[in-house]
């Protein structure tokens, strides 16, 4: 009887071994397809990665939001954008509270039809405010659409919420474009700000040029050895180590106008740094064919632009 009971049993056992490791076996498979998905897709690799995705969302046990969300991106890399819409449109059926996708989505929408997705990244930023890449996202779409005062807008707070270095660089690059957007937009903040520090630094070249240094040192930033001021600080000219630095950066100035008989503003920079905003002008000084460039970096402090650095 026992033994009768035991050939029963065993056969299930084995069975059961059998589907186990099967499922295991499924399992990891799943797993390892959709880790190269990942990751060929975040190295810019969709030739290798959509197949991984394809093979993934085929072994995956249920319909999974993240798999169609980099279905939808690697399409976006191989520039076949209706397609990535259509996976964003499926991964926001599962995940419709999640303003990423919706940003995605958005940005792929324009890139196929510019003016396309303006809803979209409106919804992103209506649900996910705080969101770095829905931030990035709507910075991008506003740069390219050429609307400097929502551009500004995102991708500074992008940059407030950036946590690595290549979210600083990403976010700092749309940041710095908001200012070169077209001309014609004078009135906007950031045109505003490239045209009050060119203004700024031609009247700092005069007074180097004519000798007015008690008046110049009202512009320059203190970069002396007081901690507790420097960086945060204007210069006093009555203090004998800020007289020097003021001097110091008349001289410099004076050297560049003496030497040259003219220059022009080719450049305007902007860089987010620990300390605070800094603008900065390349200047091209010429004389007979020979040109020599400086970048002369304003640090904005309060509603003052003050001269902290020439290189």
């Amino acid at each position: 009887m026992e033994i009768r009971r035991m050939l029963f049993i065993v056969p299930i056992i084995i069975t059961f071994i059998l589907v186990s490791l099967s499922m295991k076996a499924d399992a990891d498979e799943f797993e390892s397809l959709k880790r190269c998905c990942i990751e060929k897709l975040n190295a810019g690799n969709h030739q290798e990665g959509l197949p991984c995705c394809e093979k993934a969302i085929a072994k995956a046990p249920e319909k999974d939001a993240e798999l169609f969300r980099y279905m939808g991106g690697g399409l976006r890399l191989a520039k076949k954008y209706k397609e990535a819409i259509r996976w964003y449109d499926d991964a926001i059926k599962l995940e419709p509270g999640n303003g990423d996708l919706y940003a995605l989505r958005g940005i792929t929408k324009f890139t196929d039809e510019k003016g396309k997705g303006a809803g979209d990244i409106t919804k992103a930023v209506e649900l996910n405010p705080n969101s770095f890449s829905v931030n990035i996202a709507a910075a991008l779409f506003y740069t390219n659409m050429h609307d400097i005062e929502k551009a500004f807008s995102f991708s500074k707070k992008a940059l407030d919420l950036a946590k690595t270095p290549s979210e600083e660089m990403n976010a700092g690059r749309l940041y710095e474009k908001s200012f070169a957007l077209s001309a014609d937009k004078k009135q906007s903040s950031p045109q505003k700000i490239v045209k009050d520090v060119k203004t700024l630094l031609t009247k700092m070249f005069e007074l180097a040029r004519t000798g007015k240094n008690q008046k110049l040192a009202e512009y320059i930033l203190y970069m002396g050895k007081d901690q507790a001021r420097r960086g945060k600080n204007v210069v006093n000219y009555a203090n004998a180590d800020d007289k020097i630095q003021t001097d110091s950066v008349a001289r410099i100035i004076k050297g560049y106008l003496d030497q040259y008989p003219s220059h022009e503003f080719t450049e305007f920079m902007v860089q987010i740094k620990d300390d605070g905003e800094w603008y900065a002008w390349e200047v091209t000084f010429k004389k007979d064919g020979k040109t020599e460039k400086a970048i002369f970096g304003f640090l904005k402090l309060k509603d003052r632009y003050l001269l902290g650095d020439i290189d």
